[in-house]
């Protein structure tokens, strides 16, 4: 019986990723290609419902008793939301935000190996780049536009809040390789 759960578990476990990675997949095609974390939260709660739900009706039998199909749907479903997550933010929401990522695609674009400093901080969007994360903000209520100036909303405010808690607890601004972006003092 115990090889039999453990076997139903990892089965649960693959359905979730497999669903999830399906999901993820149509809804970055077809649907929401704007917003990669919102694609990502949708696909996370129709994998794990539907997995949850089509289980529940056909396998949960199978297993010895019914609390141990209850532990291992939740098991699988927690499992499953957390592997999610890594593959999210080291996937394709890095791909989609990070800087260096960009620069390493582009450095592999060259066909000579190597490319001057001078000839990459041309090739940089400035704008764009800030543009993008203004509107993701504003989407997302962090900030609003008004006459032409940028604020923080309450939720933004709150937001900034929390993330200078980690600055400061988790001593990041005190790393060497720490580097602000933005000045607030203009030079």
């Amino acid at each position: 019986m115990f090889i039999t759960d453990l076997l139903l578990f990892f089965t649960l476990l693959i359905a979730h990723i497999m669903l999830f990675l399906i999901t993820h997949w149509i809804i970055l095609r077809r649907f929401t290609r704007d917003n990669i974390i919102c694609s990502f939260l949708m696909a996370t709660f129709l994998s794990v419902t539907l997995i949850s739900l089509l289980s529940y009706v056909f396998i949960s039998s199978f297993f010895s008793s019914f609390s141990c199909y209850i532990i291992s749907m939740i098991g699988t479903a927690l499992s499953a939301i957390f592997a999610f997550g890594l593959y999210a933010f080291l996937g394709p929401i890095t791909a989609d935000r990070s800087l260096a990522c960009q620069l390493i695609i582009l450095l592999n674009k060259f066909d000579a190996p190597g490319e001057s400093l001078d000839n990459i901080q041309r090739r940089f969007d400035q704008t764009n780049f800030i543009q993008k994360r203004i509107d993701e903000c504003k989407m997302g209520g962090i900030v609003q536009e008004i006459n032409g100036k940028i604020f923080l909303s309450k939720k933004g405010s709150e937001l900034a809040q929390i993330y200078i808690f980690l600055l400061n607890w988790l001593n990041i601004k005190n790393r060497k390789e720490y580097k602000e972006y933005f000045y607030h003092n203009l030079p």
